[in-house]
């Protein structure tokens, strides 16, 4: 897939050039013969970050370009990729990468500068980097099923996303029956005090979005005999004083009238008092208007006072503001319902989380069933792959295991490994080497991969 890989002053190389043959490729040298640095090079087009150390000493710049061949898949959704940023595509798929000496990147796609996050997104779909600890991954066997579940074809994708939801559902449904279940056990003192609390908040009779309109009147209640004081110099500035605004530019457009009669430059000045003259009028009267109704009311704002002070009470107890305290309340009358009712309550509860557990197990079944099928490919897949990676008669299989119903369903698996013929395949993460677990490992993703 990768062709050519060119590095120029990157960390200790000046220029060098590599050509990637078709087929298996190996870079051999001893530690510190630079293997390293062209992976790095590889992470810089694949998008990981960049900076100022990559650059060799005395260089100005480090420039790193990666031609790829992208094949079947990979080349069908990389070219959405590039649809979707309105990139050309062209027979090959040149991405490059340069680096400045004060640590600032730039990425570039068959020519077109793109952000650093494009080469993740491509990258993620064209090369895929296996380390020398990722085969850790298969000594923990928890980690088996979901591996296993990466080889299920579609309907085997779509049957664990039904299981898991109806997992949630069981869940759900098991967990609002344990609630009923403990009412009942204490549900004499439960009842009195839920009682108790849903009585208290009913009392308080608090209407959706009363406490942000009570916080609003105390502002103006408390604040009233400025608030006049403020409205009354605003009304007689624009009014009712004895040089309101108004009335200055009434005069002014009279004057400017018959000005107009003899000059038409003052057509200009009179449009622009006309215009001004109308929101100014209007402004006048809402002052007006608010001057009238504010008013000063120490009756008024001591209830206020009151109010806000029982919504305090009460959220220090619920929560915060009155939308939570009407959840709340909502809350305790379901759970003084299910007290008052329930026989019927517990009946009914007990008969969702029957049917929810046999659409479960109805499910699993389909799930592990799924599974095997996956299991039995995935073995053939990894044996064929580790032929050709020097294992001629080795054997690889996936053993499903019956395990209680959890979030991923209700199976366990395990992988199996016997590296010669004649022996009798046993638990990966107890007999294989870390060499061959390596190459285990690589049969795997490249199984995965082709799947």
């Amino acid at each position: 897939m990768i062709e050519t890989l060119k590095v120029q002053d990157l960390a200790l190389v000046d220029s060098l050039a590599v050509e990637f043959s078709g087929g298996f490729n190996v870079l051999t040298g001893e530690t510190g013969a630079g293997k390293s640095i062209l992976l790095q090079a590889l992470s810089l087009l694949l998008g990981d970050r960049a900076s100022r150390e990559m650059v060799r000493s005395g260089a100005r710049g480090a420039r790193v370009e990666g031609v790829f061949a992208p094949k079947a898949k990979s080349a069908l959704l990389i070219g959405e990729i590039l649809d979707g940023a309105g990139i050309a595509r062209e027979e090959s798929l040149i991405i490059a990468r340069t680096v400045s000496d004060d640590g600032k990147s730039r990425a570039f796609v068959n020519g077109a500068a793109v952000p650093v996050s494009l080469l993740a997104e491509i990258g993620a779909k064209l090369v895929e980097v296996s380390s020398q600890h990722q085969h850790q991954a298969l000594l923990d066997e928890g980690k088996h099923l979901s591996i296993l579940d990466a080889a299920l074809d579609e309907e085997g994708r779509a049957s664990l996303e039904r299981y898991r939801a109806l997992f949630a559902d069981f869940e759900a449904k098991s967990e609002e029956l344990r609630k009923l279940q403990r009412l009942e056990a204490d549900s004499a003192s439960k009842r009195d005090f839920l009682a108790f609390q849903a009585e208290e908040l009913r009392a308080a009779n608090f209407a959706e979005g009363e406490d942000e309109a009570l916080w609003a009147e105390l502002s103006i209640l408390a604040n009233a005999e400025k608030l006049l004081e403020l409205y009354r110099a605003a009304d007689e500035a624009l009014s009712s004083g004895e040089a309101p605004v108004l009335d200055g530019l009434s005069a002014a457009r009279r004057a400017l009238e018959k000005a107009a009669s003899n000059d038409p430059e003052a057509a200009s000045s009179l449009s622009l008092i006309e215009e001004a003259f109308a929101p100014l009028n209007e402004a006048a009267m809402v002052v007006s208007s608010r001057l009238r109704s504010v008013k000063a009311d120490p009756e008024r704002l001591e209830a206020v006072q009151e109010r806000l002070e029982l919504l305090r009470r009460l959220e220090r107890k619920h929560g915060k503001g009155v939308s939570a305290l009407l959840e709340k309340l909502k809350e305790f009358e379901s759970q003084l319902w299910a007290l008052d009712n329930r026989e019927i309550a517990l009946e009914s509860a007990s008969l969702a989380v029957k049917k929810a557990r046999e659409a479960l197990e109805a499910a699993a079944g389909d799930l592990s069933g799924r599974r095997k099928d996956a299991a039995k490919a995935l073995a053939l897949a990894v044996s064929a792959e580790l032929v050709s990676l020097g294992f001629l008669t080795s054997a690889f299989t996936v053993e499903l295991k019956t395990a209680p119903a959890g979030p991923d369903g209700a199976d366990e698996a395990l992988f199996l490994f016997a590296p010669n013929t004649g022996e009798e395949p046993r638990r990966l993460a107890k007999i294989a080497s870390g060499g061959e677990l390596s190459r285990v490992l690589l049969a795997v993703k490249n199984a995965l991969r082709d799947g």
